[in-house]
This record gives structure tokens, sequence and C-alpha cells, in this order.
């Protein structure tokens, strides 16, 4: 890299007010760690500063030569399609700029780590007595399925579902948790059901939200709604649980997700029980 390389981080962009600052924080910290190398940031959609924005500033600075970088996991439409048409359309309208395109985030180390770690933060808030968490993978049973179907609810996606005993220096099992993902209005929600002995939600924690609106639900004001619900509950919108304004879909997806994690850890309490 020359003086006159900038470093633009592309982003999707959200009406999440929050995504957007968490997407700033990143730029600042690459910043941070490329000291006197100029960095800008930009949405594709949703926010501002909009890509175009962001190489404006690098130009303005006297940047010809810009590294652009899709801040996205995958190679889906917006980083192989949408992305690079903004960045060939400000190439072909500015002579003597020349950007150059990086890869996706892809999957990395890191990245699991990261996952891992969220994982475990959640299981330490639920469980703060425990010292240990086994981590079982647990197969989702016809008669399961059965079950839910009954209820109304679409079944379990998968055939296997995450679980963790939470266990104190005794040894002693403290609760089970379970880790679901349900549709919100678009996109998957993940998150974690922590419960007690007796199987009932003693805590629930939103792993990864990727809505652009309905960010509320992540709150521990609205979350605590769910703590002493059981199998028996039937977790109704406005009645269990008090709806968000302008997030009635992820509302909705969440009471499906908790009664199916209940469900799913009743029906697994065996298989959890020691030999």
């Amino acid at each position: 890299m020359t003086d006159q390389t900038g470093i633009m981080l592309c982003g999707h962009g959200s009406r999440d007010t929050n995504a957007v600052a968490e997407f700033e924080a990143l730029a600042s910290r690459i910043r941070e760690r490329l000291p006197g190398r100029n960095v800008e940031f930009g949405f594709l959609e949703f926010a501002r500063p909009i890509i175009r924005d962001g190489l404006d500033k690098l130009r303005e600075r006297g940047m010809t030569d810009v590294l652009a970088v899709p801040g996205m996991l995958f190679a889906a439409g917006h980083a192989k399609n949408d992305i690079p048409s903004v960045l060939n359309t400000y190439q072909a309208q500015h002579a003597g700029m020349t950007i150059r395109y990086g890869r996706e985030l892809a999957i990395d180390p890191k990245l699991l780590r990261a996952a891992g770690a969220r994982i475990d933060e959640a299981l330490e808030r639920a469980y703060p007595g425990a010292i240990r968490f086994d981590t079982h993978l647990l197969a989702v049973t016809d008669t399961l399925q059965e079950r839910l179907h009954e209820q109304g609810i679409r079944g379990f996606a998968g055939d296997s579902v995450a679980v963790y005993i939470a266990r104190d220096s005794t040894d002693t099992p403290l609760g089970y948790a379970a880790i679901g993902e349900e549709i919100g209005k678009y996109r998957p929600i993940t998150f974690l059901v922590a419960v007690d002995l007796q199987l009932q939600v003693s805590s629930v924690a939103i792993l990864v939200y990727r809505e652009s609106r309905g960010a509320e639900v992540r709150r521990q004001r609205f979350l605590r709604q769910y703590r002493g619900k059981d199998g028996d509950d039937p977790i109704r919108i406005n009645r269990d649980i008090i709806n968000i304004t302008g997030a009635t879909l992820s509302v909705r997806a969440l009471n499906v997700g908790v009664r199916k994690s209940l469900f799913f850890l009743e029906a697994a309490f065996d298989q959890l029980q020691p030999n």
C-alpha cells in the first residue's frame, strides 16, 4: 500500500441505530489498528453515510487507490453484486481512482470463538453458580415433531438441538439450556432458552438478531417476561407476553421458539439424567 491508499469498509446498513453504531465502532477500531491510514465506512442502504459518501471523503484526502472490503460474513447477492456495482460506478465517474475489492469475511476461527464466547456469556448469566457446562447434541424425535404439529407449531427444521447442562462445584445439575432459531419477519433469530430443574424458564438470551427492525426484543426488560414459563404455558402475545410495537413478528417468533425449546427439553429430560 502507498500513502495514497485508503480503506473503505462497506456495510449493508440497518434501520437499527445500535447496529449502525456497532459498524461505526468497527471502523474506529480499524483506524486504531492502522494509524496514519485513511479509513472510511459507508452503507449500501437503510443508513448513512452511504458508500459513496465514504469514497468521497477518501478522494478529498487525495486517496487514488482504495481497498474496499465488504463487512459481510458470506458472499451473497449484496457482496457479489450490489456493492461491486456501486464501486464500479464510482470508479467510472472518477478518473484516476482505482478501487480494489476484497473478499467477504467468511468463516474464520476468530468468528467461531466469538460465537462461542457469546454462548458462554449467556450461560454464565443464566447460571451464575455454575462452574461447568456439559454440551450435548440431542436428536429431534418424530414424537416431538408430531406434538408440535398438534399445537399448530412449525416443527424443528433440523434433526438435532444443542443442549447444555449447567453444573455446580459438587457436579450437581443446576438447569438445562437449549439453542433455538426462528424466522422473524425475514431473517432467523438465534436465541438461548435456559430452564431450572423444574423445566421452568430462568433466562432467555438473544444470541444473534439479524432483522433491520424490532431489535427491542433483545432487551432484558422484554426477555424477563418469559421467566417462570413452562411447557404448559401457551405464551400468547399480549396475554402472557406484552408485545412491542414495530416488533410483532419478532415477538411472535420468540414466543414460538421458547415454547419449542420447552417442549424439546421436556422430551429430552430423561436423556439428560445420569445413567
